[in-house]
């Protein structure tokens, strides 16, 4: 794919999606419905969904129409108890609870921010498309078709409540014993990073996407039914290893700033290759690669473009937020973060809690 000029996007975008939604979805929302799925209370997919062949026996339902909202109300009545409460709190909930920041928990913030970005009642073509498949697997695949996310397998199906080292009880807490979720990506004091609130942008704080330890991943049937059919695509996994390598380039890139400001950007013309500053707008796609040593599609474009550049209403984006990650049909869109932070600046976002102290191991933003 040819790159566009910093700053610019396409004429035209089939579908696109904030990177804030993925990882509520992900990292939020759907472990709470796994859980109503396994307790009965949820069928998943919705019996309405439209059934897909995808490969062999494999089946994708996509979450349209009436499948999309009966989606949608399920996570409204988990998250708020019920539709008519959400609605009631839908325009707090869009100020970021600024009136009481403490009304909300962190999961009624991610549940909101999937649940204005899929309502059915305010549908327009920008949408992702996102597919459950019926297939067992612990990660999702990102591509040019949207999202697929596989049914988690179910500890209760067989064994069920009882005790016994075969019940359901006892398979869920085997994997708290040894399974390790990850550690959360490091939380530096700005956008993209923690998305927390940025001059007029009301970006509301969701817990950030960490690496899954699953035995298996990635369905290998999705891998041999539906690689073949888009531009490219990526592993859950890349994805978070993009989010979490993004805000320690972002840091390189302010550190480079306040040690060495007089380093020029360009040698003969070309990104200085010696610099974080001087590559990250035409390399950051390489930047990554080297950070998470992988090679990612070459038809996915990693393009960074000026949140000012970008008026959403002037270019009829609806729905695009300049000042977080965005990602498309085409390739993902990273918002080129400001100036480096001042030694104030610094002290009042770890203070507040929008970023994480890193002097504290593994510290990352609050999100309470």
């Amino acid at each position: 794919m040819p790159k566009s000029p910093q700053g610019v996007l396409p004429s035209s975008l089939d579908w696109y999606v904030p990177g804030s939604v993925v990882s509520a979805l992900w990292g939020s929302v759907m472990p709470r419905l796994a859980a109503t799925v396994w307790k009965g209370d949820l069928v998943w997919p919705p019996p309405s969904a439209q059934k897909q062949l995808v490969h062999g026996d494999m089946y994708a339902y996509p979450l349209t129409a009436k499948a999309q909202k009966d989606f949608w109300t399920k996570l409204a009545q988990i998250a708020f108890g019920s539709v008519k409460v959400y609605q009631s709190l839908r325009k707090e909930l869009d100020s970021g609870g600024q009136a009481n920041p403490r009304r909300f928990s962190a999961g009624q913030r991610a549940a909101h921010v999937v649940l204005d970005y899929f309502d059915p009642d305010q549908q327009t073509s920008h949408c992702m498309r996102l597919r459950v498949i019926r297939a067992h697997g612990y990660d999702f695949v990102l591509s040019s078709n949207g999202l697929d996310i596989f049914i988690p397998e179910n500890p209760f199906e067989d064994g069920g409540s009882g005790n016994g080292a075969e019940s359901g009880r006892a398979k869920v807490l085997q994997m708290y014993k040894f399974r390790e979720t990850g550690k959360p990506p490091i939380g530096l004091p700005g956008v993209p990073a923690s998305f927390p609130q940025s001059g007029d942008d009301i970006l509301i704080p969701i817990p950030q996407l960490s690496t899954p330890t699953g035995a298996y991943q990635v369905n290998e049937d999705w891998m041999k039914g539906m690689a073949n059919d888009v531009a490219w695509w990526i592993s859950g996994t890349a994805y978070r290893g993009m989010m979490a390598a993004l805000p320690r380039i972002i840091a390189c890139m302010w550190y480079e700033e306040v040690v060495w400001p007089n380093e020029p950007l360009k040698v003969k013309g070309k990104p200085n290759p010696n610099t974080t500053r001087g590559r990250f707008d035409t390399e950051l796609k390489e930047l990554l690669e080297e950070r998470m040593e992988t090679v990612l599609p070459a038809d996915m474009a990693i393009e960074v473009v000026a949140p000012s550049a970008v008026d959403p209403d002037a270019l009829g984006l609806p729905g695009w937020k300049p000042r977080d990650i965005m990602i498309a049909k085409e390739g993902i869109w990273i918002p080129r973060p400001d100036e480096a932070p001042g030694a104030s600046a610094l002290l009042d976002a770890i203070e507040k809690g929008s970023a994480g102290n890193p002097v504290f191991t593994d510290s990352g933003p609050c999100t309470q």
